[in-house]
């Protein structure tokens, strides 16, 4: 997987991923997704 995944993304514009092992819901789903949000804290 990292020998795929460093020929895929650009040197300079590498961004994060994840590997996620989690038990799906349910046995027809193929495909796990992880979010990962921030928000800019503007109060200062």
């Amino acid at each position: 997987m990292n020998e795929v995944w460093d020929n895929w993304i650009e040197k300079d514009h590498q961004s994060v991923r994840t590997c996620v092992a989690a038990h799906l819901v349910r046995p027809d789903l193929l495909v796990e997704i992880t979010v990962i949000a921030a928000k800019k804290n503007t109060k200062t």
